[in-house]
């Protein structure tokens, strides 16, 4: 065995032998492995900083802690008698969102800024299902098994096979298996629902028997078995300038606005993620692209900038308040995206020192006032 071979095996083995899901987990990520060794001395060379690594829970981050953590990876009994006391789990918060296309434009860049947060990946269990153009009675129709489309379901701060315990990728919407061990097995604290953009500003169709309807049908769904969870509403995005007949995307918000308030004010919905106000926010300043108003097809949101705000607005309004850390001076940033095969390449607008703070501010001012558009500048 070379040395290569030798450090695989050893990293194989630590893996196989970290089994427990809470103690040591220094990482956040789930599990105990090596990797909480490595971060312990990532913290003790000041190369890091890792509150978590005091695991021994003395006040100090020092070797012991290490020390203790090889011993309980290498199967050795670690108890309070010698010195080390687990700290008392914290439940976590743990999130649904059913959507469609618009659902990725709002998550896609949601790990970026959580990583850069402070918070914790053990603290936050987020599952998003998304199916192309998805609406509410789509969505009633994956839960009964009959839908004709397929849906997608992933974790969006990990991006493992299998998460918390389920299984994620494509599934046909005739199975209704997965979402429905997924609803069964985990208590989520929130759930969020999307409608599809075409009904997104007609609320008088949405508990009636049509293709814009059935709202009320999903939430009695979801309600057996997920008794507890407050249901979420999420305020889209408008669609570029060029998309309406009459109208800019300022009125065609507005008008979104009003179906959402409706939903809030008729006890549909429990609350709001208004990410499409933090879109509406940042398209009032000197970085809107006015050739597509932030959309990379006219209707889809850029990769990069207005992701991003869309993403921060998401964490501001979901995570923020369980974790106390506030999206405001988030330092992640992303380059412009270098895909060719965008139609308006415009939209492509890198998140920088420049461009994040005014980003930021335009999230949180959503997050603040869901129905007022605010410019952040």
């Amino acid at each position: 065995m070379n040395d290569y071979q030798e450090a695989d095996y050893w990293k194989d083995f630590w893996c196989f032998v970290g089994r427990n899901l809470g103690f040591g987990d220094v990482t956040g990520e789930g599990e105990t492995n090596v990797d909480d060794v490595s971060a312990i001395i990532e913290t003790l060379l000041g190369n890091s900083s890792n509150e978590d690594c005091d695991i021994n829970n003395d006040g100090d981050i020092n070797v012991t802690d290490a020390s203790d953590l090889i011993d309980y990876l290498l199967g050795n009994t670690v108890t309070e008698s010698d010195t080390v006391v687990t700290k008392e789990a914290k439940k976590p918060i743990k999130i649904l969102h059913l959507g469609n296309s618009y659902a990725d434009d709002q998550i896609s860049r949601l790990r970026q800024i959580f990583i850069k947060s402070g918070s914790r990946f053990k603290d936050f269990i987020v599952f998003e299902g998304s199916r192309g153009s998805g609406s509410f009675k789509n969505w009633v129709d994956i839960l009964n098994g009959v839908d004709n489309s397929t849906y997608i379901l992933r974790n969006p701060l990990t991006y493992r096979p299998i998460y918390d315990g389920v299984k994620v990728g494509r599934f046909s919407g005739k199975n209704n298996t997965i979402i429905l061990n997924l609803l069964k097995a985990t208590e989520f604290d929130i759930i969020v629902l999307q409608q599809v953009s075409t009904y997104a500003t007609k609320y008088d169709l949405w508990n009636g028997r049509t293709k814009a309807g059935y709202l009320d049908s999903l939430i009695t769904l979801l309600r057996q078995y997920q008794p507890n969870a407050k249901i979420a509403l999420s305020l889209s995005h408008t669609k570029y300038h060029g998309a309406y007949a009459s109208g800019n995307t300022y009125d065609h918000w507005q008008a979104t606005c009003e179906a959402a308030k409706k939903a809030l004010e008729n006890g549909d919905v429990d609350m709001i993620v208004p990410y499409g106000t933090a879109i509406e926010n940042l398209r009032q300043t000197r970085f809107n692209n006015e050739e597509s108003d932030l959309t990379r097809d006219g209707q889809h949101l850029g990769y990069d900038l207005a992701r991003y705000t869309a993403a921060a607005c998401w964490y501001q309004t979901l995570i923020a308040p369980y974790s106390g850390n506030s999206v405001i001076n988030n330092p992640a940033r992303c380059k412009a995206s270098s895909d060719t095969t965008i139609k308006y390449r415009s939209s492509s607008i890198a998140v920088d020192d420049t461009t994040a703070p005014i980003a930021l501010r335009a999230a949180v001012l959503a997050a603040d006032h869901p129905f007022e558009c605010i410019n952040p500048e």
